[in-house]
């Protein structure tokens, strides 16, 4: 079951994290400014690959002490408007071409919306989270509790790699096809969360037009066949 959360609570949390601070990658101020508020940390929703456990592990924290949980985020959508360096495909997956990552649109839009894992990131971590993070933009969004959506949301960011940069290897794109590897990465994250979840993964996950959905491309690109038993 999904939580369930009035349109009129979503509309005031969204003008709440509107009013919150930006941070255009490399995010030069965030340390100061978390240390200025006392703060040892940051709430961020890991949306793709952070979904996973394992993958989260390799940068950023991912014990108790980040108090990983499932939420659901308003105001942004998810789809697959990163693409991939060529450098990095090769060394992580062996792969050359043009492959897509998951990104997120900060549109601030009720009808937007996606879930994700709410996770706290360290100030000790930021510098290797901003070298895998290249080129997003922070972007504060409200995030609900998936399993207790009647509590208060928490105000966390979203990472969104803008239109366009100051270099032509800027890794933006609207037409590049998701890396089928990747995808499944973050696929069996949701799923470890729950059928729902992954359910609700689905539905919020749009190729890099915005329109398409990712179970059309699942159905239509061979990935449902090549890696799970059809009936």
């Amino acid at each position: 079951m999904y939580p369930k959360i009035s349109e009129s609570r979503i509309q005031a949390a969204i003008d709440d994290a509107q009013s919150a601070a930006s941070y255009a990658y490399p995010w030069d101020s965030l340390e100061l400014a978390l240390k200025n508020k006392g703060q040892d940390s940051f709430w961020l929703v890991g949306y793709g690959s952070l979904l996973s456990l394992g993958s989260a592990a390799r940068t950023i924290d991912t014990s108790d002490r980040a108090a990983r949980e499932p939420a659901i985020v308003y105001g942004a959508r998810r789809q697959y408007s990163y693409r991939f360096p060529a450098a990095f495909l090769k060394k992580r997956y062996n792969k050359t071409g043009n492959f897509a990552a998951l990104d997120s649109k900060a549109t601030y839009k009720r009808e937007d919306r996606f879930n994700g894992i709410l996770t706290r990131i360290f100030l000790e971590d930021i510098p290797a989270f901003r070298e895998r993070e290249f080129a997003y933009d922070l972007k504060p969004v409200p995030a609900f509790r998936w399993n207790a959506p009647q509590e208060p949301y928490r105000i966390a960011y979203t990472l969104d790699c803008p239109a366009s940069g100051p270099s032509e290897h800027h890794p933006f794109t609207a037409d590049s096809p998701p890396l089928p590897e990747y995808h499944k990465t973050c696929r069996d994250g949701a799923e470890n969360v729950s059928i729902d979840f992954l359910q609700y993964f689905l539905d919020s996950t749009y190729l890099g037009d915005g329109r398409t959905s990712i179970q059309r491309w699942e159905r239509e690109s061979g990935f449902l066949q090549a890696n799970f038993k059809q009936p």
